[in-house]
Parts: C-alpha cells; structure tokens; sequence
C-alpha cells in the first residue's frame, strides 16, 4: 500500500511538522469537534489550493478522483477562490485516498451461475484530508473518512463530504459543483525537473528507476534534468517499493512536488508486473510506457 503524503514528508522532509489524524468512520454519526482557534482559521481562508497527495496501488486505475471530489466540493463553497498555486493560497487541503481490503466473501470453487467461482472481496476506501499552512507546511488539522465502496454512489464524494463536514462554512448549505477540476499551473507547461530519490530498503531498485523515469522523460525532448531543485520548475520525488517475496518489486510512486514549498502537486502511483520470473530490471523497463502515459495524461492538460 501506498505510503501518504504524510509518511513519505516524514521520510525526506524533516522540515515538516504533523499532528496526530483524527479518525472518522463513514457510518458513524459522531461529529468530531474541531477547536475555535483552528476552525476560524480555516473558514477564514478566501484562497485555497488543493493539493494532489495520490492514491495508494490498489486505486491506482482512479488516479486523481479523490482530488477532483475535493475541487468539486470546495468549488461548491461561497466565498472561496480556489487558486493554481500554493503560492497564492492561504491554506492547502492535501487530498489523499487508500484501499485496505477487509477480507473476502464467497467461494473461490465453480458453482451454478459461476463456473469459475464467486469471491469478492471487501473493502475499505479511506479518504484523508490534511490542512497545512503553505508557508511552514505545517498541518493545522487533519481528518479522515472510512467509505465501503460497494456502497451505491461515488466513493470519493461521499468520503470528501464526510472529512469537510466538520469545517464546512455556515453561511448556507455547501453544494458540489460539477465542473472540471483545474490543474495546478506548475504542472501544464515544466520544463526543468528536478528529480530526487527517497531513501528505501529498494536502493539499488530505486536508483535504477530514477535513471529510468529520467531517460524516459528526456527522450520526450520536452524537458532537462537540473541538479538542484532551486533551479526546477517542478520537483519528482521518486520512491519504489520493495515485495517480500518475488517478484522483486512492488510498486512505484512519483510524487510531483512544488521545488519551493514542497507541496505535493500531484502523484502517480504504477504497480509492477506480478511476475514471478522478472528481475527488478525487467519490471523497471516494463512499466516506463504505463508510467509515461500516466505522466501524459495529466502534465500538460488545464483540468482533469
């Protein structure tokens, strides 16, 4: 599973500063009590950007639909700008989303109806929001939001309302907007990465992949590799994750990050072939294509 945006900053940024999340479960009806200091700070915000922290391996095909749930809602809110850059934002509401799953139901044996067996699995779709100070990137507050996604309805919107729902603003009823959802302006026209490696019990498969994603990337010929992030317009911190048996790797993360702030941007998240036979290498080179297409679908675009 996909570290959050959380995990990975404690990892590499050490700069950052976390409280502990508050949890809130979907089917529960108890409000969690947000302190007046924190809750004026927050409805005091006119300008706010939302950041992108990604969705863990086994939500990887829904890449940016727990970002544009949370757009969408704050788009819905009276007397809110929501801005392309952390840059002109008062606070950032980073969006993240992970699937745990439960356990598994019915047989995995042929039966009438199902001549190759019924299993379905259960699940858990957990929506985390985290509010930071674009500045400091320190977290002011943190909530989450456990949804069933077998539930009928979208996931990610009954998962946004539920962590909004105790900050949300008071002068009339919040009400989503379906509209597209605007990229952040640092991702439609980069130049200069700036590509830095997070430290993994992977090394040498991490490494392996920053040269991959590197070369990848230079062939486009639409982009240069910098040295320092002072000199990137955008910042990728790539990090792979290692099985515990074969094949060798897991997953691979690419978190796009503002080289200022530090603020996530955006995330992609590519699982490796499953096969048993293939060396770290060879899942490298097999998933740069998916990796690329992913990258083409979203850099380059004005909305998702």
């Amino acid at each position: 599973m996909l570290a959050s945006g959380m995990q990975i900053a404690r990892k590499l940024l050490p700069l950052l500063v976390f409280t502990a999340s508050l949890k809130v479960h979907g089917g529960s009806k108890k409000k969690l009590v947000v302190s007046p200091g924190v809750l004026a700070r927050i409805r005091g915000a006119h300008t706010i950007f939302v950041s992108n922290a990604g969705e863990d391996d086994n939500l990887r095909n829904s890449t940016g639909s727990a970002y544009r749930a949370m757009y969408q809602a704050l788009a819905g809110w009276q007397g809110i700008q929501l801005v392309d850059s952390p840059a002109h934002a008062y606070l950032v509401f980073r969006v993240s989303a992970e699937e745990s799953i439960d356990g598994y139901s019915g047989s995995p044996f042929p039966s009438k109806g199902h001549p190759t067996g019924n299993v379905t699995n259960e699940a858990t779709v957990t929506l985390d929001l985290g509010v930071l100070d674009p500045g400091t990137q320190k977290l002011i507050w943190d909530n989450q939001a456990d949804e069933d996604p077998s539930v009928m309805g979208n996931v990610y919107t009954r998962g946004v309302k539920s962590v909004l729902a105790p900050i949300e603003p008071t002068k009339s009823a919040s009400h989503p907007l379906n509209k597209p959802a605007l990229l952040p302006a640092q991702l439609r026209n980069p130049t200069k990465l700036f590509i830095q490696l997070v430290p993994s019990p992977a090394n040498s498969a991490v490494s392996g992949a920053g040269t991959a994603v590197s070369q990848a990337l230079l062939k486009l010929g639409k982009y240069t590799v910098v040295g320092s992030a002072n000199e990137a317009d955008v910042m990728l911190l790539l990090d792979v994750v290692a099985n515990t048996r074969v094949p060798p790797l897991n997953y691979m993360t690419v978190q796009v990050l503002d080289p200022g702030s530090k603020t996530f941007l955006w995330s992609f998240t590519l699982a490796f072939a499953n096969n048993y036979k293939m060396t770290a290498q060879q899942q490298i080179n097999e998933i740069i294509p998916y990796f690329l297409k992913a990258w083409n679908g979203v850099i380059g675009k004005d909305h998702i």
